[in-house]
């Protein structure tokens, strides 16, 4: 429906006039409409979150790792690049392995119902607070099961989230207090229309 309003501002009808409508038309098109006013798909976890900074770095993991993993290291003609110029990337890579395994050791406590450290929160579809690649997760994942660790930007901190989804909350038609003022905009939008086509239905 946006895209028409556009069309029809260009072609030259003044949308921006004010419409009132009684609460009773509000109302009974928020009734013909409920399918289109859903709450957000919810899912009950118990998580753990491994902070890549919360990694300890000592010189000699540091030395050890690099050794390990020198291919990791290269400048832009194939070279290895000497301990010293890439320590910066050495210790990003190094709290990042890390951080991964410590998640991994996590979620399989988690999965077996042993940790005793493990969050319980409530995650709803539209949070962005780990990222639109965890949500995608939980769509995806069955109650009483366990996700493997991801790397995820929680509150601007990296780190990797493993977590089991207790309870999916489903979605389902929002009341007509919740959804009013939702309901309210697009009923202006549409008598609008039938302002100005009204032989468009």
């Amino acid at each position: 429906k946006y895209l028409m309003i556009a069309t029809t501002a260009n072609a030259g009808y003044d949308l921006s006039k004010q419409y009132t409508g009684k609460e009773e038309e509000i109302k009974k098109y928020w009734e013909n409409n409920k399918d289109i006013y859903q709450t957000q798909r919810g899912y009950e976890i118990s998580s753990i979150f491994i902070p890549l900074d919360s990694i300890a770095v000592e010189e000699n993991a540091l030395e050890q790792y690099y050794k390990d993993f020198k291919n990791q290291f290269l400048d832009s003609n194939g070279q290895i690049i000497p301990f010293a110029q890439a320590k910066d990337k050495v210790i990003e890579k190094f709290r990042d392995s890390q951080a991964q395994k410590e998640a991994l050791k996590e979620y399989i406590s988690l999965r077996k119902g042993e940790n005793q450290e493990a969050k319980d929160s409530t995650i709803y579809e539209g949070s962005d607070e780990y990222g639109a690649d965890f949500i995608n997760l939980l769509s995806q994942a069955k109650e009483q099961e366990t996700l493997k660790p991801i790397r995820v930007n929680n509150k601007g901190k990296e780190g990797y989230i493993t977590a089991k989804v207790v309870k999916i909350i489903p979605s389902q038609p929002q009341t007509y207090e919740v959804a009013k003022a939702n309901a309210k905009e697009d009923f202006f939008v549409f008598d609008k229309y039938l302002y100005y086509f009204p032989n468009i239905f």
